[in-house]
């Protein structure tokens, strides 16, 4: 065999077997990298408005893009049907989904706003917001409990 036949069964065998290995090797469907793609949600600011309104502001940290909607959950306290006491265990009865591009949901930058209305101006409310992000794998995201008072 001439040295320029050599040379090219050569680069035609190494090519084969670069092919080769880049088909044949290990694949996986991506995952959520939790530390990269989390959130979390700290209250600065509520309020009830006009007695039946409550507005929130909350700090987004983290992967604040990654927050698809949130729920507003809500427990009426008080001695009447369908009310917990304060010092039960929280026990959401309301609850309102508030998503992007949608009224009450305002994100700026790393504040997120919420508003809801609807509230008993009469009732004292407990509620929290339960954040979902789009990576249904990473779980939710959880508030405290706070107190609005009438």
């Amino acid at each position: 065999m001439s040295d320029s036949r050599k040379i090219l069964t050569l680069i035609l065998v190494s090519l084969l077997l670069f092919t080769a290995g880049c088909a044949i090797g290990y694949k996986e469907w991506p995952k959520a990298d939790k530390g990269e793609d989390s959130f979390g949600l700290s209250l600065l600011k509520g309020q009830r408005q006009d007695g039946t309104c409550l507005y929130l502001e909350f700090h987004v940290s983290g992967a604040r893009d990654r927050l698809s909607f949130v729920h507003l959950q809500l427990e009426p306290v008080g001695d009447g049907p369908g009310q917990g006491c304060p010092e039960c265990p929280f026990m959401p009865r309301q609850g309102v989904r508030l998503s992007r591009g949608e009224a009450g949901f305002t994100m700026t930058n790393s504040v997120l706003q919420l508003s809801y209305c609807g509230l008993d101006p009469e009732v004292e409310y407990r509620f929290r917001v339960v954040g979902v992000n789009e990576l249904s794998s990473l779980g939710l995201v959880s508030t405290d409990i706070y107190v609005a008072t009438p």
